[in-house]
């Protein structure tokens, strides 16, 4: 989820999981297994610069498709 990365600090947190199989919005994020596993990873200024172009062209995307767009999960990769 982008609230998950940080392109100021260059970091992601890994904080929960996501179950493809769920049966409803409620049921899609969940602790991560273990639940220790819970961890920071540094990313370069590289990938921060991609991900920031990523996150500006997904956001003209909702705005152009407006009522069409219906992925309001936050999520940095959608299928």
């Amino acid at each position: 989820m982008w609230t998950d990365i940080d392109l100021k600090e260059k970091t992601i947190s890994v904080t929960k999981t996501l179950d493809l199989q769920a049966k409803d919005k409620s049921e899609l994020f969940g602790e991560t297994k273990p639940y220790n596993s819970t961890r920071i990873i540094t990313i370069s200024q590289r990938l921060a610069n991609d991900l920031l172009f990523h996150k500006k062209h997904q956001n003209q995307n909702k705005i152009a498709l407006n009522d069409v767009y219906h992925h309001d999960l936050n999520l940095v990769l959608q299928k």
